[in-house]
């Protein structure tokens, strides 16, 4: 294993694969090359050489490690850190209404479910589940998008006014709200993960079975990591104190509040894709009963998905 890999034991080690991973140059790489790479991987994977290290690189963020089959554009790790931010950003602003809140909720977490589904283990048996059926993702995202504007329509409705009830709704409200919307949509649109499995393989990568234990550990960690993102990308412009001169000046304020969103989700994408190796390991014990009897490993490893 390379020490700058995302599926090494040191989280800064992962850290430093992402960073390098996420480089926009990459998005500018055709269907083409990026099959070409592949390809250069068939014969050549296990050198060590410079070229071969860049076109695993470019290979492991364009191509499903499931399927084999290349990612579309815009649903690639590093197209999803431009994105992203650019969709997460109008969640953050001061809304007046709530059908505006509940739009800008709308594209973003349509877009993160997107991701995800692109980005799913898929070795288990969930390619027939309803989870997957585009009304059921249809469903789930508008579901996530009317939570996340909830607490203004609450407010609109009980006619909420004040200082207090402004800064809860502007600066309380948003970290922690964003994270459990985050989270809450990778639960969603990879339930079926937990349901029927993912696969488990060997140390020799011999596949052992599939693993609903470790399609629910999958799942939480992906969930974890993406209310991470979410939830620090929300709490770091809120930090940010008005001053006089920000009092003054409101939409100078918002437009510094917004600034410092992006860079900070520009930041926390990769240490929250490094959270948690993508290849995960999940104890022998841990597996139910029937996978127990077909292996003596004291641990097995499963994919882990974005």
């Amino acid at each position: 294993m390379s020490l700058q890999s995302p599926d090494s034991p040191s989280f800064l080690q992962r850290c430093d694969y992402w960073h390098d991973a996420l480089d926009p140059a990459l998005l500018l790489s055709s269907d083409v090359e990026i099959k070409n790479r592949k390809d250069l991987l068939g014969t050549h994977g296990e050198s060590d050489d410079e070229k071969v290290a860049a076109a695993r690189r470019l290979v492991q963020v364009s191509v499903h490690p499931d399927t084999g089959t290349i990612t579309p554009f815009p649903f690639r790790p590093t197209a999803f850190l431009f994105v992203g931010s650019s969709l997460i950003l109008p969640t953050l602003m001061p809304h007046q209404g709530v059908m505006s809140t509940f739009i800008s909720q709308l594209f973003f977490q349509a877009y993160s479910a997107g991701f995800t589904v692109m980005n799913r283990n898929l070795s288990g048996k969930e390619k027939n589940s309803l989870s997957q059926h585009p009304l059921y993702l249809s469903g789930s995202v508008l579901n996530v998008a009317c939570f996340g504007a909830m607490p203004l329509y609450v407010v609109k409705r009980l006619k909420l006014s004040g200082p207090s009830t402004k800064s809860f709704i502007g600066r309380i409200l948003p970290p922690p709200l964003l994270a459990l919307l985050g989270g809450l949509n990778v639960l969603l649109v990879r339930i079926s993960e937990a349901d029927s499995g993912i696969q488990v393989v060997d140390r020799a990568g011999n596949v052992v079975g599939v693993s609903p234990k470790a399609g629910k550990k999958a799942v939480k960690e992906t969930a974890l990591s993406r209310a991470f993102l979410c939830g620090v990308t929300a709490l770091t412009p809120s930090l940010v104190r008005n001053s006089p001169q920000m009092l003054r000046n409101p939409g100078v304020f918002t437009v510094v509040k917004l600034l410092i969103a992006a860079l900070t989700f520009g930041i926390m994408t990769p240490i929250s894709f490094a959270l948690f190796p993508q290849q995960g390991k999940i104890k022998r014990d841990n597996l139910e009963d029937e996978l127990k009897e077909k292996t003596s490993a004291s641990e097995l490893f499963y994919h882990r998905g974005l």
